[in-house]
């Protein structure tokens, strides 16, 4: 069987500019007995379980404002101060009528956490609490908060982005990709100045990695790397990195640049550090984020979307997380926990022309991907070795079904043995992989300033941000473009990928 995976600029371009598409979605009703069930339909068996065991992280949608400012939202006069005031009015009506005042103490006491552009909030909630809000005329749905980790620049040749900035300008220039990770050492060399904007949002099971300490952080230094000592905190600068990195002081051994050279970052650190055994091991401590908090990033990207300095505006959004130990089968996983949360915002993205672009996980899975990259309406993508030709050949840990949109690189073999098939990115200053798995560390001359390194990673997550900093190249010509038309584009004029 034969699939595409993402090629060159320049062609990309080409097609662009001779074709044009059309798709639509569909939706199935259903209905149920109880409350929660109505609810909570896909979830609420998993929520009496988990109730079982303690309180349970879910996340509520409430029904909207009917107020004129919330009206405006996805309109030519969009008022987002009033959208944001109109959420917060109708979030708290319900928060304080099953939880009591939404003051500090209820915030601390049952992870009570806000959202923005869209009318949900993330709370801890017992069994008799979440059946309360459920039978509460004003509470829309009830999902999970799903707890996800991160899914782990010689490969910017192996796309042929060159020709697409030697032919057209296709460079990213004036265009930002947002990289919902772990953070990225903003002063590295490989990223410097290249970060516009930074936000945090870190709900914490054990402690968040804002550092402001709280749950939400905006600004200058929001969006910094976590702790290297935490593992995965090194993940979002290598990510960034091969997005839209740009070496300034290039070395022999060093990478020239990721795949959009003069693109920008906007990096939202989405994580918090955990202990959990099961999902850390064998590391003491790990990093991982939610559908709340991605949610919450993902809100934040609409509401900002216009007003980045400089007029630059954001080509895509950049997330290489799931959850590895479920991939979903062909078909999509709108129904799966979690997914009615995300899947609105990240329509509300496409809507006006910004993809969510979602790593497809690592489980070896040939016949599902993880959630959530299986929601129906993201860009979910599966990783390629290095080897150039055609075909081109699916990475052997990378999973793939039909709702795979796109390959690209994400490595060969992931082993100390073969570091050279591996995707060389930055890293934070003093990284070591001494806990990664398909991580190999760089050997070769560091950068003059002691602001960062390098390292070999693989995985699905290094795939996802060649697809993202191409997006950034092409809006940089082709502004006004669709994500339909940009999708297509890619997967018309890519090499085929042998799916061995």
């Amino acid at each position: 069987m034969v699939f595409r995976i993402v090629k060159t600029a320049l062609l990309i371009a080409f097609a662009l500019a001779n074709a044009s598409f059309v798709s639509g979605p569909g939706a199935q009703a259903q209905t149920h007995k109880t409350p929660l069930q109505i609810k909570a339909p896909f979830v609420a068996t998993q929520i009496v379980s988990e109730a079982a065991k303690g309180p349970v992280r879910i996340i509520v949608e409430v029904k909207p404002a009917t107020t004129p400012g919330y009206a405006t939202l996805g309109t030519a006069h969009e008022n987002m101060p009033a959208i944001l005031s109109d959420n917060l009015a109708v979030e708290d009506a319900v928060i304080t009528a099953h939880f009591g005042s939404p003051a500090s103490s209820i915030e601390s006491s049952k992870s009570l956490v806000h959202t923005d552009v869209l009318p949900y909030f993330g709370i801890t909630a017992t069994l008799p609490e979440i059946e309360s809000l459920a039978s509460d005329d004003r509470v829309v749905s009830i999902d999970l908060n799903v707890e996800l980790r991160p899914n782990l620049i010689q490969s910017v040749p192996l796309i042929n982005a060159p020709a697409g900035y030697k032919s057209y300008g296709a460079t990213g220039s004036h265009w930002a990709v947002a990289v919902l990770d772990t953070g990225v050492q903003s002063n590295h060399l490989f990223i410097a100045p290249g970060v516009i904007a930074e936000a945090c949002f870190s709900s914490p099971v054990s402690q968040s990695f804002c550092p402001n300490g709280l749950t939400a952080q905006y600004g200058k230094g929001s969006g910094i790397n976590c702790d290297i000592s935490v593992n995965g905190c090194e993940h979002g600068t290598h990510v960034a990195g091969i997005a839209a990195g740009f070496n300034h002081e290039l070395k022999a051994q060093q990478p020239i640049n990721g795949v959009a050279e003069f693109a920008d970052i906007f990096s939202i650190q989405t994580y918090h550090k955990s202990s959990d055994a099961v999902q850390c091991k064998p590391a003491p401590t790990c990093a991982t984020t939610s559908v709340l908090d991605i949610q919450r990033a993902l809100q934040y990207v609409y509401s900002v979307r216009d007003k980045l300095s400089g007029g630059v505006r954001i080509a895509a959004v950049n997330i290489s997380a799931g959850d590895d130990s479920h991939p979903y089968p062909a078909g999509g996983c709108d129904n799966a926990p979690g997914a009615s949360s995300l899947k609105p915002i990240i329509d509300k993205l496409s809507a006006v022309t910004i993809p969510t672009i979602i790593a497809a996980g690592n489980a070896h899975s040939t016949t599902g991907i993880d959630f959530p990259a299986c929601i129906t309406t993201a860009i979910a993508v599966a990783a390629t070795d290095k080897t150039k030709g055609a075909p081109a050949i699916r990475a052997p840990y990378s999973n793939y079904s039909s709702d795979v949109a796109l390959f690209a690189p994400g490595s060969g073999t992931p082993d100390a043995a073969h570091p050279l098939t591996m995707i060389l990115s930055s890293v934070p200053k003093n990284f070591n992989c001494f806990y990664v798995y398909g991580c190999v560390n760089y050997t070769g001359p560091a950068p003059t300033l002691p602001s960062g390194s390098y390292a070999y990673l693989s995985g699905t997550s290094m795939a996802a941000p060649h697809v993202a900093g191409a997006w950034a190249a092409i809006k940089t010509v082709f502004a006004a473009a669709k994500v339909q038309d940009v999708l297509t584009a890619l997967q018309v004029t890519g090499i085929p990928v042998a799916n061995v």
